[in-house]
């Protein structure tokens, strides 16, 4: 075998057995069990809402936006008006 002073003064083995790697590094993968119809409608009722909740958001931002173009073009209109007359 042979052993590698790594710098710290400690020596490190640098040929394992494949048996020593799987049984210390590789952990077992543990199935994930199914989702039952009622987990997976709540699932979907949470995904809608969030939806819900992202589009309504957008929509008032968009009203907003909307609003202030308005109220700018009416006060241009307004400045426009005033420096005519």
């Amino acid at each position: 075998m042979s052993l590698h002073d790594i710098g710290t003064g400690e020596c490190i083995n640098t040929y394992m057995l494949i048996s020593e790697i799987t049984t210390k590094t590789i952990q077992p993968i543990k199935p994930i069990a199914p989702i039952t119809p009622e987990k997976s409608r709540i699932n979907a009722l949470k995904t809608q809402k969030e939806r819900a909740n992202t589009a309504l958001k957008s929509e008032q931002q968009r009203q907003q936006r909307t609003k202030a173009v308005a109220g700018i073009q009416k006060a241009q209109q307004s400045l426009a008006k005033i420096n005519q007359g």
